[in-house]
């Protein structure tokens, strides 16, 4: 082999161990870049989420808004069919001294301003109240 192949030869064997050797430290980084964009694709589910939870308070809101009782979902099942999961859940004593719960909806991300809604149950799921809160201003919650 004349210098000249030798010379050629070199160049060939440097440039693929420069190859070989950046995807050896791009393949070094895969753990993280996966982490990436598994944490990416966590967020944009996260976001369809909200959108769809903050679409169904709005569908509330406009039926409360028109005049209607939510009497179509009269039980615990069938409002949070209709409406999904509220934001916020707890017991709370009616009362007539018997357990109950109090559902919160509103906006996912609105905390203090906005519309609100109470949702009232009783120990066997029925909606017994449903207190809209609808103006922008921060309002309280109803007292237990």
């Amino acid at each position: 082999m004349d210098r000249r192949g030798f010379l050629f030869m070199r160049k060939i064997i440097m440039f693929a161990s420069l190859v070989f050797l950046s995807s050896c430290a791009e393949l070094s980084h895969l753990d993280e870049a996966l982490t990436l964009k598994d944490y990416s694709d966590e967020k944009d589910a996260q976001a369809v989420s909200l959108d769809a939870q903050n679409k169904k308070f709005d569908e509330m809101v406009v039926l409360i808004k028109n005049g209607d009782s939510l009497a179509a979902y009269p039980t615990k099942a069938s409002f949070t069919g209709k409406f999904g999961a509220p934001v916020l859940d707890e017991r709370i004593t009616l009362p007539d001294g018997s357990e109950g719960e109090r559902y919160l909806y509103r906006h996912a991300t609105e905390y203090f301003n906005g519309p609100k809604v109470y949702v009232i149950f009783d120990k066997q799921g029925k909606v017994l109240k449903i207190d809209p809160q609808l103006g922008t201003a921060s309002a309280d919650a109803p007292a237990h």
